[in-house]
C-alpha cells in the first residue's frame, strides 16, 4: 500500500509537471507535443509497471509472513502440546517414584518385624532347648536313681 501510494503521488507528479513543460516551451508544435506526450505515456506506463511489480513483491512477502505466522502458531501450539505431555509425563513418574518409596518403606518396616519375630521365635526355641535338655537331664537321673533303687 505504501509502494502505491508513493507510486500514484509519482505519477501525479509527472502528469502535473509535463503540462507546466509544455506552457513553458517555445511551442515546437505538434510533433513536439505528440512525442512528449508519447514520452509521458511510455513514462506513465513503466510507472504503473514499476508499481505492478511492488504490488506483486509486495503481495508474495505478505503471504509469506503470513504463511511464517501460521508456522510459528502451529509450532507454538505443538510445543504446548509437548510441554504439557512433558508435565503430565513427569507428575506420573514422580508419583509413580512417590509410591515405590512409600512401598519401598512399607516392605523395609515389615522385614525389621519379621526380624523381630524371627528373633523372638529364636530365643523361645533356644529356652524351649533349654527346658528339654534340662527336662532329659532329669528323665536321665531320675532313670539312673530308679536302676539304683531297683
Amino acid at each position: 500500500v505504501r509502494y502505491q501510494q508513493a507510486t500514484s503521488k509519482h505519477i501525479e507528479q509527472l502528469s502535473q509537471r509535463r503540462p507546466r513543460q509544455r506552457r513553458e516551451g517555445d511551442g515546437g508544435g505538434e510533433d513536439a507535443d505528440a512525442a512528449e506526450k508519447e514520452e509521458e505515456e511510455t513514462e506513465l506506463c513503466a510507472v504503473r509497471n514499476e508499481l505492478q511489480s511492488m504490488e506483486q513483491e509486495f503481495s508474495f512477502w505478505k503471504q509469506k509472513a503470513i504463511s511464517y505466522e501460521k508456522e510459528l502458531k502451529s509450532a507454538q501450539a505443538q510445543s504446548e502440546e509437548l510441554s504439557g505431555t512433558f508435565d503430565r509425563n513427569l507428575q506420573a513418574t514422580q508419583a509413580t517414584q512417590q509410591r515405590l518409596e512409600q512401598e519401598l518403606a512399607q516392605t523395609a518396616a515389615q522385614i525389621a518385624a519379621l526380624k523381630q519375630t524371627v528373633a523372638r521365635s529364636d530365643d523361645q526355641l533356644a529356652t524351649k532347648s533349654q527346658c528339654v535338655e534340662q527336662l532329659k537331664a532329669e528323665i536321665v537321673a531320675l532313670k539312673q536313681a530308679e536302676t539304683e533303687v531297683q
